[in-house]
């Protein structure tokens, strides 16, 4: 009877644990491209952050801003849920996306796009924008249009 009980507990501990190990919820992954207009010549190490946020936490990536133009692909976790008795819930998936443009840990522009309505699914956990992003900086007084 010992053993019965013990090829009990061992099925049941498994039946829990090898779903977690074996079925994992797949990375999405946003893809933000856009233009800066108006910035600074100087403004040579200009950068890009753009955070995902998530009910489940956010999601960080910088890139560098290039002639102007950037392009991040930000990885996010997909799994918002996990139980014994029917797995991976994994539909987790951005509510808001923040993008800000520094130089030399200044911020030169903020803003926030609602993801629903600003980005659409390319293939399965893909995601990018509906049209190009266009962040304007204001010049500053002084300087000719």
């Amino acid at each position: 009877m010992t053993r019965l009980w013990h090829v009990l507990v061992v099925t049941v501990v498994g039946s829990v644990l090898i779903p977690s190990a074996l079925s994992q919820c797949p990375s999405g992954v946003v893809t933000v491209r856009g233009k800066i207009e108006n910035l600074p010549s100087e403004a040579t190490n200009a950068t890009v952050t753009v955070t995902l946020k998530t009910p489940k936490g956010e999601f960080p990536k910088t890139a560098a801003v290039t002639e102007g133009q950037f392009k991040v692909d930000v990885a996010f976790s997909t799994l918002k849920s996990w139980s014994p008795l029917w797995g991976h819930h994994c539909s987790n998936l951005p509510r808001s996306v923040t993008l800000k443009v520094s130089e030399a840990d200044q911020t030169l522009a903020e803003r926030v796009l609602d993801f629903k309505k600003s980005f659409e699914q390319q293939e399965s956990n893909t995601y990018r924008l509906k049209q190009d992003l266009w962040i304007g900086l204001s010049k500053p007084p002084g300087t000719k249009p």
